[in-house]
């Protein structure tokens, strides 16, 4: 009986022993991974908002993207629903193409007063690059490249007048003549409308367009002086052409032409009719002694001008 009382204790003991280590183990292993869950998360609901930061550094007159902004947590108290873009209550679209007033550093809230929208006043001043100037330019369909000019593009200006220039005789005579005043100039608005975003054709009345401020008077004066014509220039600056894997073909980088240095070139109706004499030439068939080719049908006839 004695040995059985002691065998029924042994095994007894090693049953609460093992009741014991499994009652450990559950222990050390479910509850913690709970209490270590559910306080980190709940603060985090309570106390922050998220709220439209900005995603990179964005200076002055930045023109704002898709990927600019951003949502972020951002401390509860320190958020102003009537100035902050809260998630929700605002969307990053809404103000894609909108300009900043003043610049904004990574990570920080932007503010809805600090934001100009397409249409509101003060949107162009803020589209301006420092030191810069918007000037209008009168066009038409004809002038105004059949309303294919849209904002963010970079034009030439030429301006068509007429001249008096002296013939052979010393005789002033008008001449109508071409002159490509400016090159490389910037496109911020076309009429009404300043978004580089809108991509539909429309005849414009005005193109307004970004210059220094000596080439803002220069534009006022030669509007008056004849009538100023826009040429689109390629999206590609000079000298990037096409890219191809053979080495020798690369197109020879061209400098790029500097706005404040136009290359000032000119055309007089001279250059385009054989029978408009040149200023101090003699070319036949102008006004003056001379001879033109009058064909009619198989016969040809010199006529002599006086």
């Amino acid at each position: 009986m004695g040995r059985r009382l002691v065998v029924v204790m042994l095994i007894a003991g090693l049953i609460a022993s093992g009741v014991f280590f499994f009652a450990r183990m559950m222990q050390q292993s479910a509850p913690p991974a709970q209490v270590a869950t559910q306080p980190v998360q709940a603060p985090v609901a309570a106390n922050t908002t998220n709220v439209l930061v900005a995603a990179k550094d964005l200076p002055a007159g930045t023109l704002i993207q898709p990927n600019t902004l951003v949502f972020r947590p951002w401390p509860a108290a320190g958020v102003d629903e009537a100035s902050h873009v809260v998630e929700g209550k605002g969307t990053i679209e809404e103000f894609t193409s909108a300009v900043l007033r003043t610049g904004v550093r990574s990570g920080e809230p932007v503010v809805r007063g600090n934001m100009i929208k397409r249409g509101e006043q003060g949107f162009l001043a803020a589209v301006l690059k420092p030191g810069m100037r918007a000037v209008s330019v009168n066009v038409n369909e004809n002038t105004g490249v059949s309303g294919f000019v849209f904002p963010g593009d970079r034009v030439d200006i030429i301006l068509s007048h007429v001249v008096n220039m002296p013939d052979a005789n010393g005789t002033n005579r008008p001449h109508n003549v071409s002159e490509t005043i400016m090159q490389d100039v910037r496109v911020i608005a076309v009429d009404q409308r300043a978004s580089d975003q809108e991509q539909a054709p429309a005849v414009a009345r005005g193109v307004t367009v970004e210059v220094p401020p000596e080439k803002a008077e220069r534009i006022a004066l030669l509007q008056r002086m004849g009538e100023l014509r826009l040429v689109l220039r390629p999206l590609a600056r000079e000298g990037e052409g096409e890219v191809s894997s053979d080495p020798a073909a690369q197109p020879v980088a061209m400098p790029v032409v500097d706005d404040a240095q136009d290359k000032r070139t000119f055309s007089l109706d001279s250059d385009v009719s054989q029978i408009i004499t040149p200023p101090g030439g003699d070319k036949s068939g102008a006004t003056g002694s001379g001879s033109i080719q009058v064909v009619r049908g198989p016969t040809a006839q010199d006529v002599q001008v006086k």
